[in-house]
């Protein structure tokens, strides 16, 4: 006879949904071949268990909520940028979109818009349906409104000489 049941396990801390867990149990009262010779057949009862842990694809580095308000200067050096987690800048009147492409980390997504011309904002995180370890960072301009997101999105806002958001009075 042979039982199997599903669990899961949460995995939020990169806003993930729930990962299954599959158990299989199996029990073994009789032989399971007639032909066995009697004297070197066990009617003992025999139980094996297994636990299948599926772990997410992903290995991307997902450092929001941690780094939220800190500073980052592109990697060339030019271009600062405020890094702000749980908000995002995307859909009719908050901003344009401006092109996008798949990166591995936080710092990787900045540094993709500060090497784009008029980029003054971008989003990056996992979204449900990545997969492997490069997820894709959306860049934008004309950053006019915000709204709230997952904690672990991660966004970067281009700042002008004088500390300001560029395009803020």
């Amino acid at each position: 006879m042979t039982d199997s049941a599903s669990d899961s396990v949460d995995d939020n801390e990169h806003g993930l949904a729930k990962s299954p867990v599959i158990k299989l149990c199996a029990q073994d009262s009789k032989p399971s071949r007639p032909d066995l010779d009697p004297k070197t057949a066990s009617a003992d009862t025999a139980t094996v268990t297994a636990t299948i842990s599926v772990t997410p694809a992903s290995t991307a580095t997902i450092q929001c909520p941690q780094v939220n308000g800190t500073l980052y200067t592109d990697s060339r050096g030019g271009k600062r940028f405020r890094r702000v987690c749980g908000i995002d800048y995307s859909g009719e009147g908050e901003a344009v979109d401006i092109g996008n492409v798949k990166v591995g980390s936080l710092d990787a997504y900045i540094d993709a818009c500060a090497s784009t011309a008029d980029c003054t904002g971008a989003g990056w995180g996992i979204i449900d349906g990545d997969t492997g370890p490069l997820h894709t960072c959306w860049m934008k301009t004309n950053l006019t409104k915000h709204h709230e997101a997952r904690p672990d999105w991660g966004f970067a806002v281009l700042l002008a000489n004088n500390g300001t958001t560029v395009g803020e009075n």
